[in-house]
């Protein structure tokens, strides 16, 4: 039995101890040695409750749905393999609140505090998947080792005690040689909230381990043309001895008391305290640079390796203070303090940020709600961020929401300092980059219409990786238009969804204009009496650039180049959805297209994987 199956099989066991054991520890759900009785728990109907981290109350989640989903509809710019690196834009967003480093281009793939919710289900809950791929190139592997597995556990305890936990394993190894992903995380949040106390707490546990290995891409393009190439791992790259790594762990609590003396007056109140400490480790090395000497481009450094080194640790703490009056008025205000120390391999340093925060709500019916926020740093590069929103519900037609602000973001320590070799390659003189925005979403409460979302942006200062590979700032205004339409149509049978995205920078000074659309097509039907379902379609995924972009491995940064877009081609897919009670299993067939196009990229050197299937299976465990 290979090492994939034991562990997924080890796994699954143990999540079914898991769930057992938090099962007779409730005093709410009763199982009959013998029968089920009528009002056993298998009579509950399965629901999910959710809310963020620091946010007080939860909302009902979608029935029957499945908590480890993924984002269908993110076209992410970046390497070839599963879960790599992407090209992590400039979008202020995630950007303020903390010091950013710019370590970040995996950020979207780590648990985190800012990230973390907390699943209260009607009953105790387990969920396993299981994500395999399979090349068939005649690979000398086989089974690329592209396995992803992912666990959670959620259940409720006696006295409102809510128990999470997450865990996922990446080990993903690519078409090309050195050029493999291997990501843990894990994640457990314990929620203690007595019903007849004043007194709540949430502590969370959160850690993300990385490894990425680099090589630069391969040779020579025309190479995969040849019969002596047929299997990509072993076509020569630029680089088999460079990696980096990344380790980070978060490590959070939030009490909350609520006086009782106000539970019934009409104003009420609530005070909290977060604090958390976490660290963040990374390390880039090349035992051997001179197999890729060119491709350092203006980092490479006459040296037998070449090694980069950040270390950070955080303490952050947060007071707020929460109002409300009546069910209309709401406001908040916090004060954050947040401690920082890193040590960028010969500089270490320690800095403070004071950020100061207020946000007020209203909403004088179901139908309208107005919201303000300012958020103020008072200690750090003057940093800032207000805005105001409204949303207006018109049942049973449509939802509008719409959002203006400005900001200032500070840059992040990238783009102004990089060290390696203790040696400090550049030192930018850069300033805050301050926006302005407006942002309006249309969604239409009717099958028959789309969502419609429209945002319109106004940069000042941009700071962007450039086709010198070096971080610039731009001295001219540049505004970004994003323009995102969704539209979700079923009929008895059948299925359709389309998704658009467009992004337009004028002038598009860091090269990032971009038009993607992912469509998809299915038909439902039932098998054996109902006792299983299944859904049949073919997907399309394309993008539209003008421009092949470039990776530089030292950096973990993306860069346009001057090579015109000619060899893009669509990604067609078939997948198949089998349902079985609760267990789901979907067969994706990847990149039907290579059969016919070859040495599609869009990343220079990078050229996209060929015919794929990818094995997904979901299994949910309710008692």
């Amino acid at each position: 039995m290979s090492k994939q199956k034991i562990f997924i099989y080890l796994l699954f066991q143990i999540t079914l101890l898991v769930t057992s054991v938090g099962q007779n520890n409730s005093d709410q759900f009763k199982r009959d040695s013998i029968l089920l009785r009528d009002d056993s728990i298998a009579k509950i109907p399965l629901q999910f409750l959710e809310r963020n981290f620091f946010e007080d109350t939860f909302k009902l989640y979608q029935v029957n749905d499945y908590i480890l989903k993924r984002d269908e509809y993110s076209f992410d710019i970046s390497l070839p393999n599963y879960k790599s690196l992407y090209v992590n834009r400039n979008l202020f967003e995630n950007r303020i609140n903390s010091f950013q480093h710019g370590f970040t281009s995996h950020e979207k793939y780590f648990f985190s505090t800012s990230k973390y919710q907390f699943i209260s289900p009607s009953k105790p809950y387990t969920e396993v998947e299981a994500h395999e791929s399979k090349s068939y190139t005649n690979s000398r592997a086989g089974f690329q080792d592209n396995l992803d597995v992912k666990a959670f556990f959620a259940s409720r305890y006696k006295n409102n005690t809510l128990w999470n936990f997450k865990y996922e394993k990446t080990n993903q190894k690519g078409m090309y040689a050195n050029s493999g992903n291997r990501i843990h995380a894990f994640s457990s949040g314990l929620q203690l909230a007595p019903t007849n106390s004043s007194l709540s707490a949430d502590l969370i546990l959160v850690y993300n381990n990385l490894k990425n290995q680099h090589n630069f891409g391969i040779l020579d393009l025309t190479n995969l043309n040849n019969s002596s190439y047929r299997v990509r791992e072993s076509i020569q790259t630029y680089s088999t001895s460079s990696n980096s790594t990344i380790k980070n762990a978060e490590y959070g609590m939030n009490l909350k008391y609520a006086p009782k003396f106000l539970t019934h007056t009409l104003l009420k109140a609530n005070v909290s305290y977060f604090s958390s400490y976490s660290y963040f480790n990374y390390n880039y090395s090349d035992d051997d640079p001179s197999t890729a000497k060119f491709e350092y481009n203006n980092y490479y450094i006459d040296s037998n390796s070449i090694i980069a080194s950040y270390y950070q640790k955080t303490w952050s703490n947060r007071i707020k203070l929460n109002t409300s009056l009546s069910k209309y008025i709401k406001a908040d205000a916090a004060l954050h303090f947040n401690s920082i120390m890193y040590d960028y391999d010969t500089l270490a340093t320690k800095l403070v940020q004071k950020i100061a925060e207020f946000r007020a709500q209203f909403s004088p019916t179901t139908a309208i709600f107005l919201e303000g926020k300012a958020w103020q740093d008072i200690e750090y590069n003057n940093q800032y961020d207000y805005s105001v929103s409204l949303r207006y519900i018109l049942e049973p037609y449509f939802s509008l929401q719409g959002e203006l602000g400005i900001n200032s973001i500070s840059p992040t320590l990238l783009q102004k300092q990089f060290i390696t070799n203790k040696k400090l390659l550049y030192n930018n003189d850069l300033s805050n980059q301050k926006r302005s925005y407006i942002q309006a979403k249309l969604k239409s409460l009717h099958q028959y219409l789309p969502t419609v979302s429209l945002s319109i942006e106004s940069i000042d200062n941009l700071i962007y990786f450039s086709q010198l590979e070096y971080y610039l700032q731009s001295n001219t205004r540049i505004t970004h238009q994003n323009f995102t339409l969704h539209h979700n149509y079923t009929h008895r049978y059948f299925g359709l969804e389309n998704h658009f995205s467009l992004d337009r920078f004028s002038p598009d000074i860091p090269h990032w204009n971009m038009f993607t659309g992912t469509h998809k097509a299915y038909v439902n039907a039932s098998l054996f009496n109902k006792a299983a379902f299944a859904k049949f379609g073919i997907t399309t995924t394309w993008i539209d650039i003008p421009y092949v972009y470039k990776f530089n491995p030292l950096l973990n940064q993306f860069a346009s180049t001057n090579i015109v877009t000619t060899n893009i081609n669509p990604n067609l897919g078939f997948f198949m959805n089998f349902k079985i009670s609760d267990f789901n299993l979907h067969i994706q067939f990847d990149h039907i297209e290579s059969f016919w196009t070859k040495n599609s990229f869009i990343v220079e050197k990078q050229a996209v994987y060929d015919f794929y299937t990818w094995f997904t299976m979901n299994w949910k465990f309710t008692y």
